[in-house]
């Protein structure tokens, strides 16, 4: 066996873990160029170190995406910046840089994942509502800067619950709806109320046929792929699971759902 082909073979053995670590070691590296900090700190590894901990489709996501990488690198400097006191300014700094380069489709990625884990069932439409709101207000919403994350997405649940049993379009949603929002579900101690969810293993299930039409929408449809997965899930569980499965049904769903989407705006 020839040198070169035993190489290959290694790389292509190597864990997929090791081989992702260095493609996110790498865009780190640049993303962090332009900022100064003490080498002691090792930033670089500590932070690729904590996104290898996420889940294998989000560090995909975040290597395909500059601004949905950022978005985890805030988090993770934040929480850095606790130990290291010399990072808070540069924590800082790299937030704003953020918001300005962040593009609607990251921002739709953003709450998307976020709204499945506090709504698996709805978590679609949910993000569909909330996209109603401009770029800037949706980060801001993100990092708890105009209301709490949580508060927003039961004000849209709630909304899409009245106006389903009202069967009217859910289209009254405004940042000054979420802060009134808050101000209810706020305690007098200033206290987040807790709620308990239950969900079904066919709510979970839905929930996980939900995000592979939203990632496949979205790779075609950015600008509507929550749209296009809300109207995807009024289907039943077994007609998602046969859709999802077969590309060229998926594919022809999202395409059929899209022009729907398009047609109801003209």
């Amino acid at each position: 066996m020839s040198k070169v082909i035993e190489y290959r073979m290694r790389q292509v053995a190597r864990p997929t873990k090791e081989v992702l670590g260095e493609h996110l070691y790498h865009k780190i590296s640049q993303v962090l160029s332009q900022h100064k900090f003490s080498p002691d700190v090792q930033l670089e590894g500590r932070l690729t170190g904590m996104m290898l901990e996420l889940p294998a489709g989000t560090v995909t996501a975040m290597l395909a995406s500059e601004g949905i990488l950022r978005s985890y690198i805030c988090q993770a400097l934040e929480a850095l910046a606790q130990m290291f006191p010399e990072l808070k300014s540069i924590a800082t700094a790299f937030r704003e840089q953020t918001k300005l380069s962040m593009t609607p489709e990251d921002v739709g990625f953003l709450i998307y994942t976020s709204v499945a884990k506090l709504e698996p069932n709805m978590a679609a439409k949910i993000t569909g509502m909330l996209l109603e709101l401009d770029t800037a207000t949706l980060w801001d919403l993100l990092n708890g800067e105009v209301t709490s994350f949580p508060a927003a997405v039961a004000k849209a649940k709630r909304t899409l619950v009245e106006c389903s049993a009202q069967q009217q379009p859910s289209n009254s949603f405004s940042v000054s709806s979420l802060r009134r929002e808050e101000e209810v579900e706020t305690g007098c101690d200033g206290s987040q109320a807790n709620s308990r969810h239950d969900y079904s293993s066919a709510d979970i299930l839905r929930a996980e046929l939900g995000t592979k039409i939203y990632n496949e929408a979205l790779a075609v449809h950015p600008e509507c792929a929550a749209n296009i997965a809300g109207m995807l899930l009024e289907l039943s569980i077994s007609s998602l699971t046969d859709i999802v499965n077969n590309k060229e049904k998926l594919s022809s769903a999202i395409d059929k759902s899209y022009q729907a989407w398009h047609e109801s705006r003209s």
